[in-house]
């Protein structure tokens, strides 16, 4: 996790720096400039929450070692109750030898069962309130952008082309021409473009 915050700091101190650039060069950017240094300030919300969580993760990890530790392996078990099985069957044998082995096997079957529920029952209480700490799940960040707000436009590998395309066929035209049909077209590519630009930390929260 500490080889994640310096990242973190570099993402969040971009995004609000896109933020502050927005509100400088953008008259009626208000709105999405809040929207942007809101997102930076998530991003501080969100590491808080990965910290906690890595930090629970870790504990319940090293209590997870500690409840494996003190729990018998299986194979104790398998040993334990084949003591208990030979020992069953030496008492036809000999029947106070065998009755000896047998109180001996059954209780060290009862130990190791002890010793396993005891351990058991240790993992939850230390997991509990670590686990507790976490907090709620993470809020999802708010939106930059409404769907409302993003215009209708496919972005394709051809918009750019068509968008050169249209530069050219305009760089060609005498002044006197109207052509707002194209203009019009050609204000819509260059949003296309535009947003095929963007930084992704905008696209993705759109």
């Amino acid at each position: 996790m500490a080889q994640l915050q310096p990242r973190h700091h570099a993402l969040r101190s971009d995004t609000r720096a896109v933020g502050v650039k927005v509100i400088e060069h953008w008259s009626s950017g208000d709105k999405a400039a809040n929207n942007i240094i809101n997102h930076a300030k998530w991003l501080d919300s969100a590491a808080a929450w990965a910290e906690r969580l890595s930090v629970a993760a870790e504990a319940v990890a090293h209590a997870f070692d500690i409840a494996k530790q003190d729990t018998p392996t299986p194979d104790e078990f398998a040993d334990a109750q084949s003591d208990v099985m030979k020992a069953r069957a030496l008492i036809a044998v000999s029947p106070a030898l065998g009755m000896l082995e047998y109180q001996r096997a059954t209780s060290r079957y009862a130990d190791l069962y002890r010793t396993a529920e005891e351990a058991a029952e240790r993992y939850p209480a230390s997991v509990s309130d670590v686990l507790t700490g976490v907090g709620n799940l993470m809020v999802p960040c708010p939106p930059i952008a409404s769907q409302a707000d993003i215009p209708n436009i496919p972005i394709t590998g051809a918009s750019t082309s068509r968008f050169q395309t249209l530069l050219r066929s305009r760089s060609r035209a005498t002044p006197n021409t109207p052509r707002t049909g194209s203009l019009d077209a050609m204000a819509r590519l260059a949003f296309a473009e535009m947003r095929s630009r963007m930084p992704s930390i905008i696209l993705s929260a759109m």
